[in-house]
């Protein structure tokens, strides 16, 4: 499976050298995947012109904060995931997540940075036998990029409110503009505004010209393009930016993709089971405790331990016998230790078998409760440094690994194109590395290089089928945990000869 920027060469570089695909052929709707945990940058106006094929992304939105009004009932409220919005000129994107937090801190209008899944949602929202169905597209939010922390003094900082001489400005397209649906009590409010019809009520937020409904909107692609991406889309290797974790967070569902109640074939967990009425356990009780937000399903994450913290990570289930594996790996020298926390706080399991700088998995976990679970990580040697953690789940596609290299010291590895791999290695600043990937003759493969929190460093997709991909004389710019995601295409197996030399 190729990630984002392997398909943006070979429209551009190399599609002279593949099969050309014709429009009549397109049989889906095309999808973004997102790259080593790295939110894509987008455009609401792009948004806006294909909302279908960011569908699952893991993309990052800039505009201005807008609140949604509250859905009022006096039972049974089903609420709509979206509470409130990003807007841009004429365009609003809607989204959901931190709601409890944005709303009493944030003023109206005031430019944000978000990063979570475009997710694509029906459902009845309203009030009691009146709500409708609804089907909307929003951004659900999984990350406040900027401003970060979410403070008060943060959030009014000079000339960062936009002015607007006669009030905000006018809505012309909601990008995932909902159905027809009651927002409120019908008893105690205004009938809500159709999409059908401009609104009756002056003054509220929709209050604007007719929105044009986007939710059916299908791709347009070019006759040359492939079914996997536009040529529209560009990505960018900035990194992502810094994300300094917040004392708070929404209680909410997340974006996790809905998981099939299969568990993904694996290894026995030899993790230690814990009975369910233990309490959490932990060998330093005065550590503090820092919170990390959410654990999203196939997304890499990558931080600092120090020796007085623990780390806790929120994983949220939406389905019963949901199968969660999970893979961790800190830099040579810290040993970490990983606990699972179901959502009535009792302490499911204690992972703790790998020595320092290993990988430790906990592998097909079944999760029998719907709601956040804690991922918490901590040092067992007191030590300090850098750690990568992933989750996946019964809906995780494709399968990846962790795996360990080092200097001079190759690896020859096999897997299919339905898998992928990430080789982590510790490096020091200024060290001059060259890595050579060699495939097997009928195996096209690519790879990206990233360090410390993640951060993208280069992709290399030079060579063709059977060619081999090398990154030389490269000096590494700091000290800590770097990464090499390994992935490529193949009829059959793909078997990579992987060096990494110091020179």
């Amino acid at each position: 499976m190729k990630k984002l920027w392997l398909i943006f060469l070979i429209i551009t570089l190399v599609a002279n050298c593949r099969p050309q695909v014709s429009e009549e052929n397109y049989t889906q709707t095309p999808t973004i995947p997102s790259i080593s945990g790295q939110p894509i940058p987008v455009a609401l106006s792009d948004l806006a012109a294909n909302p279908t094929i960011y569908e699952g992304a893991y993309i990052q939105l800039t505009g201005q904060y807008s609140r949604l009004p509250l859905l009022v009932c006096q039972s049974n409220a089903q609420p709509s995931p979206a509470t409130w919005g990003l807007t841009s000129d004429t365009l609003m994107a809607l989204a959901g997540g931190f709601d409890d937090q944005l709303r009493p801190l944030l003023p109206e209008n005031l430019t944000i940075t978000v990063a979570g899944r475009w997710q694509h949602w029906t459902g009845l929202v309203g009030c009691g036998d009146t709500a409708q169905p609804q089907e909307i597209w929003y951004l659900a939010a999984s990350r406040i990029v900027s401003p970060s922390p979410i403070t008060q003094a943060t959030l009014t900082p000079e000339g960062s409110l936009i002015a607007h001489e006669d009030g905000p400005p006018e809505i012309e397209e909601i990008i995932i503009a909902p159905t027809p649906g009651a927002l409120s009590d019908p008893a105690n409010s205004p009938t809500p505004p159709s999409l059908d019809q401009p609104p009756e009520q002056p003054g509220e937020l929709d209050a604007t010209p007719t929105p044009r409904s986007l939710t059916t909107a299908t791709p347009t692609l070019a006759a040359n393009a492939t079914n996997t991406a536009t040529a529209t889309i560009t990505p960018s290797a900035t990194p992502q930016p810094g994300t300094t974790p917040t004392t708070t967070r929404d209680a909410g569902p997340t974006n996790t993709p809905t998981p099939s109640a299969t568990p993904r074939p694996g290894t026995t967990p030899t993790s230690s089971p814990l009975p369910t009425s233990s309490p959490l356990p932990t060998s330093a009780p005065d550590l503090d405790d820092i919170d990390m937000g959410n654990l999203n399903p196939d997304l890499l994450e990558m931080d600092f331990l120090a020796s007085s913290e623990r780390h806790t990570w929120f994983f949220y289930n939406e389905t019963n016998n949901n199968s969660l594996t999970l893979h961790a790996l800190a830099e040579e020298g810290l040993d970490i230790v990983l606990i699972v926390v179901d959502p009535t706080g009792a302490a499911l399991v204690l992972q703790d078998d790998a020595p320092a700088g290993q990988i430790e998995t906990i592998a097909n976990l079944v999760l029998t409760r719907e709601g956040d679970y804690k991922v918490i990580i901590y040092a067992a040697n007191e030590a300090e440094g850098d750690y990568s953690l992933m989750a996946q789940d019964s809906g995780s596609f494709p399968e990846i690994s962790f795996n360990i290299i080092r200097y001079n010291a190759p690896k020859t590895t096999s897997f299919d194109e339905n898998k992928e791999q990430i080789w982590f290695f510790t490096g020091a600043e200024r060290d001059l590395i060259t890595i050579s990937a060699v495939p097997n003759a009928t195996a096209d493969i690519d790879f990206e290089f990233f360090g410390p929190g993640d951060e993208f460093l280069k992709f290399v997709a030079d060579g063709l089928v059977g060619e081999r991909e090398v990154l030389a004389d490269y000096a590494l710019p700091v000290s800590g945990l770097f990464g090499i995601w390994l992935f490529g295409e193949a009829d059959g197996t793909i078997t990579t000869d992987l060096t990494i030399t110091s020179n």
